[in-house]
C-alpha cells in the first residue's frame, strides 16, 4: 500500500484523497445524519399528533369549562366540542379528522368511515382479525397522564381495500369519559424518510460531482506546472518558464523556480566563460612555464660556462701566486744581495773582483726578475681579461634574471585570473620570483667582487709597471757599475749614493711585491665567493626547472579542470 502510495502521481493522490473524504462525508451522511434524520422526522410526527391530541384535548376543556360555568348545557357544550372536532383537518391532503369514543368505546367521531359512527369499537375487529381499539384503549388506561399509543392493520384514509399499518395514539379526557385517538400512518413516515434519504442523497451525489470536477481541475493546475518543472530538471532545460493564474503556493513555488533557472543559467554562463578562460590561462601558463624551463637550461648553461672560466681564473691565479712566491723569494735574494753590495762598497779597492761577479749576478737576476714581471704582467692581463669576460657573463644571468621575474609577474597576474583554481600556481610563481630576487642579489655580489677584483687587477698593473720600470732601473744601475766599476776608486762617494738608492728602490720593489702578493690572496678568496655564488645560481636554476615542470603538471590539471567544467556545463541547455 505505501509502495503504491509513494509511486501514484500527485494528481492521483490529490484525487484519491478528496475521494476518500467525500466518502467518509457520505458515509457520515448514511450512517449517521439520516438516521438522525429519520429519527427526528419520526419524534416531528410524534409532536405533531401529540400538539392535536393536546388542541382538542383543549377544545374539550374549554366547553367542559363552559358548561360548568353556565353558559351553555353540556349537551350542547359536547355537540360544540364534536363540530369542533369534524372541523379539525391534518395530514398531507388535509383531510384527516380525530377520532371520538366515548366511555363505553362508541365511536362519536370517525375519520373515512362514517359508518362506524355510533359503532362501539371495543368489539369492533381489524383487517387482521385482532381487536385494534380495545388494545388501545388497554394501553391509554395503563399509560401515564391518560396517554398511550398502539401500532394496528387498518384501512389506508377512504380506500378499504388497502390496508397500511396505522400508529395511534389516544389521550382520554375524564370528565366526560371521551377518548381523543388521533395517529399517522407508518408509510407516510416511511415515504417522508424515503424522500429525505432520496434528497440528501441526491445532494451529496451533486457535491461528489462537483467536488471530483473540482479536484480534477485543481489537481491537473496543482500538478502540471510541477510536472513540467520535473522535465526541465530531467532535462536540464534552463529557458523553462513555469506560469501559474492563481495567486496561492503555486504562483510562489513557480516564482521561485523561476527566480532558480535565471539566477542557475547565469551561474551556468559564468562557469562556462570561467571555463574557457581557465582553459586559456592554462595554454597562457603553459607557454609560460615551458619559458621558465628554457631560460632555467640557458642560466645553467650560462652558470656551467661561469664555473669553467672560474675554473680557469683559478689555475691562473694558483700559477699567478706561484710566480709571485717565486719573485717574492727572488727579491728577498736580491736584497741580500744589495746588502752584500753594500758591504762590498766598502770594501769596493779589495774586492773589486768579487763585486763585479756579483754585480754580473745581480745583473743576471734582475734580468730574470724582469722576465719573471713580464710573464706576471701578461698574466694580470688575462686575468683582467677574465674580468671582463666575467662582466659579461654575469650580464647575460642579470637579463634571465629580469626575464624570469617579469615571467614569474606574469604567472601570478593569470593565476590571479584564474581564481580559485590558481592558487597553487600563483605560489610557485612567488617562489620563482623569491628565486630570481635571490639569483639577481647574487649578480650583484658578483658583479661587485669583480669591480673590486678589476680595482685590484689594475693596481697589480701599477705595481708591476713600477716594478718592471725599478728592474730596468737596477739593471741599467748595474750596467752602469759595471762600466764604472774600474773607476769604483773614484766614485766610491758616488757608489755609496747610488747604493742607498737601490737599497731604498729595493725595499719599495719589496713592499710592491709583497702587495702583489696580498692581491692575489684577496683575489683567490673573491674567486671562492663566485664560484660560491656560481654554485647558489645553479641551485637556483634546478629550483627553477623543477618549479617550471611542478608549474606544467599543473597547468595540465587546470585544462583537464577546465575541460570537466566545459562538458558538465554543456549538459544544460541555456
Amino acid at each position: 500500500m505505501a509502495r503504491f502510495w509513494n509511486r501514484l502521481p500527485i494528481r492521483g493522490k490529490i484525487i484519491t484523497i478528496g475521494v476518500f473524504v467525500i466518502l467518509l462525508f457520505s458515509s457520515f451522511q448514511f450512517l449517521y445524519f439520516i438516521p438522525a434524520m429519520r429519527a427526528t422526522i419520526l419524534q416531528k410526527e410524534e409532536e405533531k399528533v401529540r400538539s392535536l391530541i393536546k388542541t382538542a384535548y383543549s377544545i374539550a376543556a374549554t366547553y367542559h369549562l363552559k358548561s360548568g360555568m353556565k353558559l351553555m348545557d353540556e349537551e350542547k357544550a359536547k355537540t360544540e366540542a364534536q363540530y369542533q372536532f369534524n372541523k379539525m383537518r391534518f395530514g398531507d391532503d388535509d383531510t384527516d379528522t380525530l377520532l371520538v369514543m366515548n366511555a363505553d368505546s362508541m365511536a362519536m367521531v370517525f375519520p373515512y368511515r362514517s359508518d362506524l359512527e355510533g359503532v362501539m369499537l371495543r368489539d369492533y375487529p381489524g383487517p387482521d382479525g385482532s381487536f385494534p381499539f380495545k388494545k388501545l384503549m388497554e394501553a391509554v388506561r395503563s399509560g401515564d397522564n391518560g396517554e398511550g399509543a398502539h401500532i394496528f392493520q387498518w384501512q389506508w384514509k377512504n380506500e378499504p381495500a388497502r390496508i397500511e399499518p396505522y400508529l395511534a395514539y389516544a389521550k382520554e379526557f375524564k370528565e366526560w369519559g371521551w377518548m381523543l385517538v388521533t395517529g399517522a400512518y407508518l408509510n407516510e413516515l416511511e415515504n417522508k424518510v424515503l424522500k429525505a434519504y432520496l434528497e440528501t442523497a441526491g445532494i451529496t451525489g451533486i457535491i461528489i460531482i462537483i467536488a471530483a470536477v473540482f479536484l480534477f481541475f485543481a489537481a491537473g493546475r496543482i500538478a502540471t506546472p510541477i510536472n513540467v518543472m520535473v522535465e526541465s530538471l530531467k532535462t536540464c532545460d534552463l529557458n523553462t518558464t513555469l506560469t501559474a493564474e492563481s495567486q496561492d503556493e503555486i504562483m510562489d513555488m513557480a516564482e521561485a523556480f523561476n527566480a532558480f533557472t535565471r539566477q542557475l543559467r547565469d551561474v551556468v554562463v559564468g562557469i562556462r566563460e570561467s571555463s574557457n578562460t581557465l582553459a586559456a590561462s592554462a595554454e597562457e601558463m603553459s607557454a609560460v612555464s615551458m619559458a621558465f624551463s628554457q631560460n632555467a637550461i640557458d642560466q645553467n648553461s650560462s652558470a656551467d660556462r661561469v664555473t669553467i672560466t672560474i675554473g680557469e681564473i683559478t689555475n691562473e691565479m694558483d700559477r699567478i701566486a706561484t710566480d709571485i712566491d717565486k719573485e717574492f723569494e727572488n727579491l728577498k735574494a736580491m736584497i741580500l744581495n744589495m746588502d752584500k753590495l753594500s758591504h762590498l762598497i766598502n770594501n769596493l779597492s779589495a774586492e773589486t773582483r768579487s763585486a763585479q761577479e756579483v754585480i754580473r749576478r745581480i745583473t743576471g737576476q734582475a734580468r730574470e726578475g724582469e722576465s719573471a714581471l713580464g710573464e706576471m704582467n701578461e698574466s694580470m692581463k688575462k686575468i683582467g681579461n677574465s674580468s671582463l669576460e666575467m662582466n659579461g657573463i654575469t650580464t647575460i644571468i642579470g637579463d634571465i634574471s629580469d626575464k624570469i621575474n617579469l615571467l614569474s609577474l606574469n604567472a601570478a597576474i593569470e593565476a590571479a585570473r584564474a581564481g580559485q583554481a590558481g592558487r597553487g600556481f600563483a605560489v610557485v610563481a612567488d617562489e620563482i620570483a623569491k628565486l630570481a630576487a635571490q639569483t639577481a642579489a647574487s649578480i650583484r655580489d658578483i658583479t661587485r667582487i669583480i669591480a673590486e677584483n678589476d680595482g685590484e687587477i689594475n693596481g697589480g698593473f701599477a705595481r708591476v709597471e713600477r716594478t718592471i720600470n725599478a728592474m730596468r732601473t737596477i739593471i741599467d744601475g748595474v750596467n752602469a757599475i759595471g762600466q764604472m766599476i774600474e773607476g769604483i776608486g773614484r766614485m766610491v762617494m758616488e757608489q755609496v749614493g747610488t747604493k742607498e738608492d737601490v737599497q731604498q728602490e729595493a725595499n719599495e720593489i719589496q713592499l710592491m711585491s709583497e702587495g702583489i702578493r696580498m692581491t692575489t690572496k684577496v683575489q683567490r678568496i673573491a674567486i671562492e665567493d663566485i664560484k660560491r655564488l656560481i654554485a647558489n645560481i645553479t641551485a637556483s636554476s634546478n629550483s627553477i626547472t623543477a618549479g617550471a615542470e611542478e608549474l606544467a603538471s599543473s597547468t595540465e590539471e587546470v585544462a583537464g579542470m577546465a575541460e570537466t567544467f566545459r562538458q558538465k556545463v554543456d549538459g544544460f541547455r541555456i
